[in-house]
């Protein structure tokens, strides 16, 4: 499992590398969780060089809809289950989901998810600023909400 989470965004590409716990069988939309809520989520928060957050967030996130049937299986189905967003606040202050916004996200192994950015509008939007660094956001079932922050790395490649 890698150590902890890893940035490298490019001129065609960005890809961030987020640690997760492993198990045996990832389980969602389960009884114990109530309809409508974050089950899981693995999304980045990028932050401008003083630190202060830029107002895009992205990656995978899971709520639990009031119609979903539970769900067992590797991190893969975990994450077809689920949503690649890039999130941007709305004038009320609240986030919604982007018409222009592009990720992908991918199991690396069954210890990370991969969130990847290769659309140019998103990649333009997201690192024109050439941001340092980001915030990654996890949350699981049973766990409290965790972020912690990472330099981003820039290749001219």
């Amino acid at each position: 499992m890698p150590q902890a989470p890893a940035a490298i965004v490019g001129p065609a590409a960005a890809r961030f590398v987020v640690p997760v716990e492993r198990a045996t069988a990832w389980r969602w939309s389960t009884p114990a969780t109530a309809a409508n809520a974050l089950e899981y989520q693995w999304e980045v928060v990028l932050a401008n060089g003083a630190g202060a957050e830029q107002p895009y967030q992205f990656g995978f996130s899971l709520f639990k809809h009031p119609e979903d049937t539970p769900g067992a299986g590797p991190l893969s189905a975990l994450l077809s289950a689920g949503q690649a967003t890039v999130w941007e606040p709305t004038s009320g202050g609240s986030m919604e989901a982007a018409a222009w916004g592009r990720v992908a996200v991918a199991a690396v192994g069954d210890s990370a998810v991969a969130i990847t950015v290769t659309d140019p509008e998103t990649l333009t939007r997201l690192f024109a600023t050439r941001p340092v660094v980001a915030v990654v956001v996890t949350q699981s079932p049973g766990q409290v909400e965790r972020r912690s922050k990472i330099a981003i790395a820039y290749t001219e490649r």
